[in-house]
């Protein structure tokens, strides 16, 4: 028979674990615990310090404690080293509301790490990417002119991108590059 252990044996049992096995879902389950027993802040400043520490850790753990924390410019630098555009996505959007200079400049990194793949895939998700800016930019039409005429511009010799967007419903006339062919 398994005995539950108490509150702090649990929490303590909970840490080690997730520092022999890292894991988004282990992160989730220390956080909750560390909650109930009322060592969320402490708890949560050990973890980040180990995952700092650690040039193994899953660097979406670290992002996602750094969003928590409110520390946006560290989130997006970690989202930035994984060079995955869904991490420049996410936390985009987790700093929006606070710190839209920088979710601007992550929508346009992430549509532009995947208008490099080169796929007719990876451009329609760009275009996705560059419709979510659009709406970030919402009330400011001249920010969002500037922004993707200059991606549109680095990008005009991808023409399936510029037709990804124009089916998108991203205005044709905000795209220096002929997209409107078969």
């Amino acid at each position: 028979m398994v005995s539950r252990r108490s509150g702090p044996e649990s929490l303590a049992a909970l840490v080690e674990a997730f520092h022999r096995q890292p894991g988004l879902s282990r992160l989730r389950t220390v956080l909750v615990a560390a909650a109930r027993a009322g060592k969320r802040t402490e708890v949560r400043a050990h973890l980040i310090e180990r995952l700092e520490a650690d040039a193994a850790c899953d660097p979406r753990c670290l992002y996602r404690l750094y969003l928590e924390d409110g520390q946006d410019l560290q989130a997006a630098q970690t989202a930035r080293c994984l060079g995955d555009p869904g991490s420049l996505i996410e936390v985009a959007e987790a700093t929006v509301s606070r710190f839209r200079i920088l979710a601007l400049q992550l929508y346009l990194e992430a549509a532009d790490r995947l208008a490099r793949q080169g796929r007719r895939p990876a451009y329609a998700r760009a275009a996705a990417v560059l419709c979510r800016l659009r709406e970030a930019t919402a009330g400011d039409e001249g920010a969002w002119h500037v922004l993707i005429r200059g991606f549109a511009v680095q990008q005009r010799r991808r023409r399936g991108l510029g037709q990804e967007m124009i089916r998108a419903g991203l205005d044709p006339a905000d795209l220096p590059f002929s997209a409107a062919g078969p």
